[in-house]
């Protein structure tokens, strides 16, 4: 594709010549290609030299916070290459690479969600045959329904009797805890997510399922993560054929 659009682009990228506006265009047209918002992967990168790297990192960064960084601060991010999971370098003005297996991520460390949209609440006359709710990046179909005891694909279904509403969409916050069905004892919705090996990047997506007396009913796993909705709490649990249910169903 690069071929097609930018003749002769191996020979000439990298190299000191007076079509400074030609070679950004042709950073451009890379990153356009192996990079995802956010992300870029490791293979992509790698079947450049390092001195080119730079300059897409370079570009790539610039695209994504808005301001130039110094050779050296890549230099570092390119580093992460060698680093496990989880490693990251500060960029600085609350901006930061973070390595994610085989990615780098741009994230902002004070990025926030305003308090309005990270709640939706669903009072029982709400919830009829069919109910949408969204938060964020998070679709969700609501309804009412009795359990058959078979599991649903990307779907959890809460026993309706165990609920106070109105229901409480959220997303978790730290201190979070709810007893999973089928483990002993409460545990923290971090950990949860963390032995989900749901990525750290992602885990502020993951939402809460709150009755109205607080108990936390569920925790919805982010999207296409871990191939399932979430957890379900034990005392939310379905026990008998026919138990009165409400179903929460992922949707895209």
């Amino acid at each position: 594709m690069l071929n097609d659009l930018f003749p002769g682009w191996k020979e000439r990228f990298g190299k000191q010549t007076d079509f400074n506006r030609t070679q950004d265009n042709l950073v451009n047209g890379i990153i356009n290609l192996i990079t995802l918002d956010n992300k870029i992967k490791f293979s992509a990168l790698n079947s450049f030299n390092a001195e080119n790297r730079q300059k897409i990192l370079g570009a790539w960064i610039f695209r994504q916070a808005g301001f130039h960084t110094n050779q050296s601060v890549i230099s570092a991010v390119q580093q992460l290459f060698r680093k496990q999971t989880g490693s990251r370098v500060q960029l600085g003005l609350g901006y930061e690479v973070m390595r994610e297996r085989q990615e780098l991520l741009l994230l902002n460390q004070h990025s926030t969600i305003p308090e309005p949209l990270a709640s939706v609440s669903f009072d029982r006359s709400e919830i009829s045959t069919t109910s949408a709710v969204r938060l964020g990046e998070n679709n969700f179909q609501l309804a009412e329904s009795a359990w058959d005891g078979k599991p649903e694909l990307l779907t959890l279904e809460l026993r309706e009797d165990a609920l106070l509403f109105p229901l409480r969409f959220r997303y978790w916050k730290a201190g979070d805890r709810m007893n999973p069905l089928g483990m002993r004892g409460s545990k923290l919705v971090s950990d949860i997510l963390t032995d989900q090996k749901v990525p750290s990047w992602q885990k502020k997506q993951a939402v809460v399922v709150q009755s109205f007396d607080g108990k936390i009913a569920a925790v919805i796993f982010p999207m296409d993560v871990t191939g399932k909705a979430g957890l379900i709490a034990a005392h939310a649990a379905c026990t008998q054929l026919q138990d009165k249910s409400i179903k929460i169903k992922r949707i895209k």
